[in-house]
């Protein structure tokens, strides 16, 4: 066995350090070249899908030069694990039937492209094309005897069926990908397993049971790895939900440093969601949320907007309740998600509250106890203006005029019963 297929074999098994004592200077320009894609396979695993792309890409060309087919076409696999890895699903699929073709006598790595196709195909929504093509993948990944990819391919299987409700058929998929992982002894991929049982858990609402599993995974973590970004992201809900705030808020701020140091985007930016709520920065989280939005990001779209609502003060449970409604236009390309069981309390807890807004009607149940008269004022005046604002579709200076407030007072009134600094912004400032 020479250098490169022992580098290779330990890259397999997740050692991010497999290239060590490789001295690429020494290699001829086709096994610098092999080198290289180990080199961009393992930043793929570690999330950074820039440098991937960039080695996979000068290898593409160098190769593409000495008229190595075998090699263009592995670079072109990690380029496109590069994308899958980084969000950008449909270019992705784009690129894979000309692989396909280039691939086809070859059932290792048609695999490979069957789990990237079913990834892309879950994060798009098109969940029964992704199961099929996860256990096509799985079908052939046994047949070679490669573990780590079935793994990763049980993983694909086990979120279809969580987002189908078949939840304990998930954590079968979860716990298998677990174990796989530590027969290999990878830890990212245990933890990300783990994490997979642990959301799970928390869709079902049972919180205390996830937030056990969270806190013994992290007991098995060395290094910084996107499983232990998305182990502390789901720990930091699950003690924020249970009002472990105090606890939460550090574990948070970890995930936040870990995720950034592997340069994953999606649990930074979950986890600083998690932060602005855990510490009642409300402003942070609106500003965030509202770039979630713009982004169309329906997953922190939704995680934002739920926790804004969780935000909003008692003595605006209406507000809370139109604030839980917006998430629901995200929640439905979401799926199953960890931060349901924070929304049906913040239904239920609305739902006994005094100053309730049923059907575009607002209520007041003195029945349920007697509020401030302003909290019922407020209450009115803020559903109309919103009402208002929106048949002028977010122009407010039409929809004062709407209700017959005088502008200014429109503006003014409308930041302060939602909580926000009444004084104009100045040109220059910002509002985050």
């Amino acid at each position: 066995m020479t250098i490169l297929d022992t580098a290779e074999a330990r890259a397999d098994r997740g050692e991010t350090d497999a290239l060590e004592g490789v001295d690429l200077s020494t290699l001829d320009p086709a096994a610098r070249r092999r080198a290289e894609l180990i080199r961009a396979e393992l930043a793929v695993v570690a999330g950074d899908t820039a440098t991937a792309e960039s080695i996979a890409y000068a290898v593409l060309g160098a190769a593409g030069a000495a008229g190595d087919r075998d090699t263009e076409t592995r670079a072109r696999i990690v380029a496109v694990r590069a994308k899958v890895r980084d969000g950008r699903f449909r270019s992705a699929l784009a690129d894979l039937p000309m692989l396909r073709r280039e691939c086809e006598d070859d059932a290792f790595r048609c695999a490979q492209l069957d789990h990237c196709a079913a990834v892309s195909h879950l994060k798009l929504g098109d969940r029964e094309q992704a199961l099929d093509l996860a256990l096509a993948a799985i079908h052939t990944f046994r047949a070679c005897g490669a573990v780590r990819w079935e793994g990763w391919a049980r993983n694909v299987i086990g979120l279809v069926l969580t987002d189908r409700g078949e939840l304990d058929a998930a954590i079968r998929e979860f716990e298998h990908a677990e174990r796989l992982a530590a027969s290999l002894g990878i830890v990212g991929n245990m933890l990300i397993a783990r994490a997979n049982v642990a959301l799970v858990l928390m869709a079902a609402d049972r919180i205390g049971d996830a937030v056990t599993a969270l806190l013994d995974a992290l007991t098995w973590e060395t290094g910084a790895t996107v499983g232990g970004a998305q182990t502390r992201v789901l720990l930091a809900l699950g003690l924020g939900i249970l009002g472990r705030r105090d606890k939460a808020l550090p574990v948070a701020q970890e995930a936040v440093e870990i995720a950034d140091d592997v340069a994953n985007e999606e649990f930074a930016t979950h986890g600083r969601l998690l932060v602005a709520w855990l510490s009642g920065q409300s402003d942070r989280l609106r500003v965030l949320t509202d770039r979630a939005r713009d982004a169309q990001a329906a997953n922190h779209a939704y995680t934002g907007l739920v926790y804004l609502a969780d935000s909003i003060p008692a003595d605006r449970p209406d507000e809370a309740l139109a604030t839980i409604q917006a998430a629901r236009q995200y929640a439905r390309a979401v799926g199953v998600c960890a931060v349901t069981p924070l929304e049906n309390r913040i239904r239920a807890r609305l739902a006994i509250a005094p100053i309730r807004v049923e059907d575009d009607v607002v209520t007041v149940d003195t029945s349920r106890g007697l509020p401030k008269l302003d909290d019922a004022v407020n209450a009115v005046k803020r559903h109309l203006m919103a009402r208002a604002l929106d048949a002028a579709e977010g122009n407010q200076s039409r929809a004062a005029d709407l209700i017959g407030m005088d502008r200014s007072r429109y503006h003014y009134q409308w930041r302060v019963l939602r909580g926000l600094d009444p004084r104009p912004v100045k040109r220059g400032e910002t509002t985050e």
